[in-house]
């Protein structure tokens, strides 16, 4: 197996992770009606426990600004940067602040166009969100 295929493999698994970990949280946080920013702030708080690059795995990590909001990370090893949503679902996602009424009106099992006419994006916008947030699901809860 070369190195393509395992690094390939373990950011699936890295997705799969952020999946099981923070399906169930997510749920909760919008059944309990909590405000955008604390929601965000639980972002935020994910990446204060980055103890390794998830490029390269190497473990210093320094400070680096912030992008977006977000709080980036950068490795000594490799050079590169990260944040919070790096390898996950949510990376280079933007329109942050519609993000949970977009996530609700997808609980709520709206169409494409009907949770993009309610949240105000574009019908393109809220089917590559659709398509992001539900390959993030189980394949079983998919087709009931």
């Amino acid at each position: 197996m070369d190195r393509n295929a395992i690094a390939t493999r373990a950011a699936a698994h890295e997705q799969l992770r952020f999946s099981e970990l923070y399906s169930e949280q997510l749920r909760a946080l919008l059944d309990s009606g909590t405000p955008l920013a604390l929601c965000l702030q639980a972002i935020e708080d994910r990446g204060k426990g980055m103890h390794q690059c998830p490029h390269c795995g190497h473990e210093r990590l320094y400070r680096h600004g912030y992008g977006g909001g977000l709080q980036r990370y950068r490795c000594r090893l490799c050079r590169k940067t990260c944040n919070a949503l790096t390898n996950t679902p949510l990376a280079f996602l933007r329109l942050r602040g519609k993000w949970l009424p977009f996530l609700e009106c997808a609980l709520r099992a709206e169409s494409v166009r009907g949770a993009a006419a309610s949240v105000g994006i574009h019908r393109n916008t809220s089917f590559r969100w659709r398509k992001r947030f539900g390959a993030q699901q189980d394949p079983a809860a998919r087709d009931e």
